[in-house]
């Protein structure tokens, strides 16, 4: 691999990893600088690789590898649905509410269902000492609302007075050890 290629290689690669680490330190330590670096790297990512083309035809001509040449161009070419399909991830968690719900109960929290204007999620129980995860996408603006069955009996408890399309956020909700249900503060 001559010094072209090699460069071309650089170029077809770097700023992607370094798009794709950015972008994983922010889901795991959740710092917003992170964030705007990662995408960051992956649009100067996809920027760059419209260079790779040019700087393989000066290689090629000095050390003809067909081989070489094919991996580096699919590489580059792979910036583009890389740096796509993050920004659909991207989107999809900035906009998500994730909801967190915890029985602590020793009997199992029979029915639950998250319920807002235009979205109503399926049903389903959670076993006792056991926690969920359910992260939902609002359709317009009004409470975010949990249903669930308490004692035979339909009950519902308001998580959020008001949410609108699009927002994001995060709640956790606890049903203790007597049953009742509240918002844990933290």
């Amino acid at each position: 691999m001559n010094r072209q290629q090699q460069l071309a290689l650089r170029l077809a690669t770097m700023p992607m990893l370094a798009g794709l680490a950015g972008l994983g330190a922010w889901t795991v330590f959740g710092a917003q600088p992170l964030l705007y670096l990662g995408y960051g790297c992956l649009v100067l990512g996809v920027a760059i690789a419209m260079f790779v083309p040019f700087v393989l035809l000066r290689g090629y001509s000095q050390t003809p590898n067909v081989r070489n040449t094919v991996m580096i161009s699919v590489l580059a070419i792979a910036n583009l649905p890389v740096t796509f399909f993050c920004a659909l991830e991207g989107v999809s968690r900035a906009t998500r509410y994730r909801v967190t719900l915890r029985n602590q109960s020793e009997t199992p929290w029979l029915e639950v269902q998250l319920m807002s204007t235009g979205m109503i999620a399926p049903r389903s129980s959670i076993a006792a000492n056991s926690e969920e995860v359910r992260d939902v996408w609002f359709e317009g603006d009004g409470q975010l609302q949990l249903h669930y069955v308490e004692n035979d009996k339909p009950t519902n408890f308001v998580i959020e007075g008001y949410v609108t399309k699009r927002q994001s956020g995060a709640a956790t909700v606890v049903r203790d050890p007597g049953g009742q249900v509240r918002l844990d503060p933290k």
